[in-house]
């Protein structure tokens, strides 16, 4: 993109009057705004995506242009626009909600602000409740347009109004599938198990505490008699108390105990099936008893590149097609810019360096190679010589 497009494309969406000035937007969501449900994710898939939802909000978003050879188009309004998103609302939070709504929802919705209806320039960007997005036409592989509800009416979006980021599904290709699901089996034992170990605590017991008498009662000096129990000796509150029983009352020890149900064991299956799921390493809650610099840098980096840096170009990507190539083109209607975000895999300098060093000295690394893989431009020349191969000459009588 030449130098005098960019001045134009700069120049068109900074002169744009201020989001507040969105009325419609304003009405529009006024009772939705004041309606968040709080999340239920518990245990460890709590703190998986409490992992995942850090290490996205990491992530940070250049803009490049392929006509100038993949120079960085530094200050560019998209990255500004992903900086500060909406008035009170914070990148990290639309980072961290990017990872959590793919992990439990699958799809992540952004709505696109335009101060003015008809205005194309977009100055912010809101995040939508996935939960109350749909899309249509239903049962054909393609959107019209989405409809979503507001929590006081539902209302059309239109396709280029819209990003939207998605978990493959094998099923449609249209709308994502959650993370979560491929163990839903596991979620549902980890909450069961939760609330067995909070009724534990609260009640004292899986039974609770049982009394027996020889007495033979009737049904109102029973239930009486139950009530005073209950309210004297029942739930943690009333745990220890000394007690002095008459009239042949005595009570039962508790038939079942925490470690007897092995609950404590069954939760660490749970955990390593959890973590497997997410590919997060137990050393990322401290789990560790041998934690060092070395051990605790390769975790990370097996992390971030097998998991977190692949879906961080996959949004790059998506930030292209919904974002630069639909609201960001050049006045002729064309545009060479892409978005792609800084790897978070860190590389070990020290190797790459001797790698380096030993392939320009043996002869199997051109200096045009290490410069295209630090991506850096070509020299050619007598830079770009070629691999010398490291086969045996072998000759065939």
């Amino acid at each position: 993109m030449k130098l005098l497009q960019k001045i134009k494309l700069a120049a068109s969406v900074f002169k744009s009057v201020s989001l507040t000035d969105t009325a419609t937007f304003r009405k529009t969501f006024a009772q939705f705004l004041t309606q968040f449900s709080s999340s239920k994710n518990t245990g460890y898939v709590g703190s998986c995506a409490n992992v995942w939802g850090l290490a996205f909000s990491k992530a940070i978003f250049r803009v490049y242009d392929k006509e100038e050879e993949n120079e960085e188009w530094l200050n560019h309004p998209a990255v500004a626009l992903l900086d500060n998103p909406f008035p009170g609302f914070t990148k990290f939070e639309l980072l961290y909600r990017l990872a959590t709504d793919l992990i439990f929802e699958g799809n992540y919705y952004l709505l696109k602000l335009r101060p003015k209806s008809g205005i194309k320039t977009v100055t912010g960007l809101y995040l939508l409740q996935p939960d109350r997005m749909d899309t249509y036409p239903h049962g054909v592989q393609r959107i019209d347009h989405y409809e979503y509800n507001t929590g006081g009416e539902v209302i059309n979006l239109e396709v280029k109004d819209i990003i939207h980021l998605r978990n493959p599904d094998r099923k449609s290709i249209i709308k994502g599938s959650p993370i979560i699901s491929r163990i839903s089996d596991v979620v549902d034992v980890e909450k069961m198990q939760i609330e067995y170990r909070k009724q534990f605590y609260k009640r004292g017991g899986f039974l609770g505490a049982t009394f027996v008498t020889e007495q033979n009662m009737d049904q109102e000096v029973f239930d009486s008699r139950l009530v005073a129990l209950q309210q004297k000796y029942g739930g943690n509150e009333n745990a220890f108390k000394v007690a002095l029983f008459d009239n042949g009352l005595k009570p039962v020890p508790t038939a079942w105990s925490l470690k007897d149900m092995q609950i404590t064991e069954d939760r660490k299956l749970n955990m390593e099936e959890v973590c497997s799921a997410f590919n997060v390493n137990k050393l990322f809650f401290g789990q560790s008893e041998n934690i060092q610099r070395g051990n605790a840098e390769t975790v990370e980096y097996v992390f971030y590149s097998s998991t977190i840096d692949p879906l961080l170009t996959y949004i790059g990507q998506a930030l292209t097609n919904q974002l630069l190539d639909v609201d960001f083109l050049a006045t002729d209607g064309s545009s060479s810019l892409y978005m792609k975000p800084d790897a978070l895999a860190q590389r070990d300098i020290e190797q790459i360096l001797k790698y380096y060093d030993n392939g320009l000295k043996n002869g199997w690394l051109a200096p045009d190679e290490v410069r295209s893989d630090e991506g850096y431009k070509p020299l050619g020349g007598e830079f770009a010589l070629p691999k010398l191969s490291i086969q045996p000459n072998i000759t065939v009588n």
